[in-house]
Formats: C-alpha cells, sequence, structure tokens
C-alpha cells in the first residue's frame, strides 16, 4: 500500500478542488494541533487507521511524566514548607512526545511568605533511554507581577538523577547517590527590559535559552524512568502590608524542554493547511 504525508495530499488536492476551497471551514486549532506536518497517512481504505473520514486523531503522550507540580514557600535552610495558591498545566511536544511544555500561575500573599522565598517546581520521570550523548535543551519565558516599590528576582533549574528527588528540600536533591545529572542545571535566566509599571503594580520579565549535556560517572547510559524536576526559586522582598500580592505568570508559549533538542510547534499557517487538507481528504472519499 503507498502512502504520501497529509501534506503532500492538501497541495495536490487543493490543485484540484480550487472551486471548492472557498466554501471550506477549516478545523479547529486544537484539534489541528493533534496532527503534525510529518505524520504519514495512508491511501484510502475501509479499515481503521488507513485514514478514512472515521479515524481520529491519537493524542501524543509526552516522554516526560508528571508525578507532581506546585508553589511552595521556602524555608531559610532550604526546606519547602506551605503550600501556595497556583495553577500548572503540563502538555506533549513533538511527533513522539520526546519534549513537554510548562504553563501556568502561582499567586502567593506575602503572608504565605513572610521570609520572601518561594519555589514553583514541576517533577516526574523520564520514559525513554537516556545516555551520556545526550543533552537537555530548555527555552522559553516567565513574568513576575508585583507592587511597585518591592524587589524581585529569579532563577530556574532543571535537575536529572537516577533516583528519586527529596521532596522536602529544594536544589534537585536526590534521595541518595545518583549517577545521573546534568552538566549545568543552572538555565541562565536573565530579566529582560525594563519593568512595565501599571498603576501601582510592576511586571517584571525573565527568559532563558539553555542546553545541559547528559552526564554520568561510571554510568554511560540508563533505561527508562529515570527523575527530573524544574524548579523555578523566586525571592521577593515585600515592602507593604501582609495581603500584597506576588503574580508568577508562565505564559502559553511557555517553557518548553526535551532531549536532544525542543520539538518544533507548527506555525498557524502549517495548523490552517493541515486543518484544510483533512478536509479536503475527506470530501474527496464522499464522492
Amino acid at each position: 500500500m503507498s502512502s504520501m504525508t497529509l501534506m503532500e495530499k492538501a497541495k495536490g488536492l487543493m490543485g484540484k478542488k480550487a472551486a471548492v476551497a472557498g466554501a471550506l471551514v477549516v478545523m479547529p486549532l486544537a484539534m489541528a494541533s493533534v496532527a503534525s506536518a510529518d505524520i504519514v497517512i495512508p491511501e484510502d481504505g475501509d479499515g481503521p487507521g488507513d485514514g478514512g473520514p472515521g479515524d481520529v486523531p491519537t493524542e501524543v503522550v509526552s516522554k516526560f511524566s508528571v508525578t507532581s507540580a506546585g508553589a511552595f514557600e521556602v524555608l531559610s535552610g532550604f526546606e519547602v514548607s506551605t503550600p501556595i495558591n497556583s495553577s500548572l498545566g503540563h502538555s506533549a511536544l513533538g511527533a513522539s512526545g520526546e519534549g513537554l511544555k510548562i504553563i501556568g500561575t502561582a499567586v502567593p500573599q506575602a503572608w504565605k511568605v513572610p521570609e520572601g522565598e518561594m519555589v514553583v517546581r514541576s517533577s516526574g520521570t523520564f520514559d525513554d533511554v537516556l545516555t551520556t550523548n545526550d543533552f537537555l535543551a530548555f527555552a522559553g519565558h516567565f513574568d513576575i507581577t508585583i507592587p511597585t516599590g518591592d524587589s524581585v528576582s529569579a532563577s530556574m533549574h532543571f535537575y536529572m538523577s537516577d533516583v528519586p528527588f527529596l521532596d522536602a528540600v529544594v536544589g534537585g536533591q536526590p534521595d541518595g547517590f545518583s549517577d545521573l545529572s546534568l552538566s549545568d542545571p543552572n538555565l541562565g535566566l536573565l530579566e529582560v527590559g525594563s519593568p512595565t509599571v501599571v498603576d501601582d503594580e510592576e511586571t517584571h520579565y525573565f527568559e532563558f535559552n539553555h542546553t545541559a549535556d547528559i552526564t554520568g560517572g561510571s554510568t554511560t547510559s540508563w533505561a527508562a524512568g529515570t527523575y527530573w524536576q524544574v524548579e523555578i526559586m523566586v525571592n521577593w522582598t515585600h515592602l507593604g502590608s501582609s495581603s500584597d500580592r506576588l503574580t508568577l505568570n508562565i505564559p502559553d508559549d511557555s517553557i518548553d524542554f526535551g532531549v536532544n533538542g525542543i520539538p518544533a510547534v507548527p506555525e498557524p499557517a502549517s495548523l490552517m493547511m493541515l486543518g484544510v487538507a483533512g478536509l479536503l481528504l475527506g470530501a474527496r472519499r464522499r464522492k
């Protein structure tokens, strides 16, 4: 059975169906985002998985499984303490789930972090093989809004281990000896530009683009199930009342990471083409 990519079919059919194009309604991006330009669609057939009109795209599952996520007060001894109001989301990147995206918010009031330190953390396992030839890539940005006159700084770190991390402390400390780590867990976070001031609040912007090698002592490869942890450490000096509020925002285009590079996300124009392709293929089958 011959095969061709969805994008190739779309281009061929659009030439033949130009008169129909004006009447097409593009499928929602939420549906199109499941597809990928290099997904192979078999020629027409009647069985499941043959690209017929009854087939439904399969949701991609990230190889970075998430087991816990949240925000917490940090005490002076680097101990994780009181939970902080937060909402964090995670989604797969890449056709095979080789990357992960993090979005969300954390909104503590000053009385929740009296010593001014907090951590926003996601943890889990990497469900594929790793070797010392691999590297981790990270890119993204987030912003922090505080009352005018307060000050804030932030750092971001990514850790890997072949044993679980200690949940009660920050800093990616494993529960025992680990022969797996990253050459540089500090993601080189930079505050960019000047804060934006609106009324009595100011917003600070942070971004990063970083790679770090997988390293090991006597070990050169690790089976699926190794552990990862990403932490945003925030130091907030609040000068006002205990009801003052800090808002850490990780937007939709957010924090992305992956093994040996960050998987590309289709551009909106490509997603539109994929939507048109699906409709044209369905139209041809109905004739």
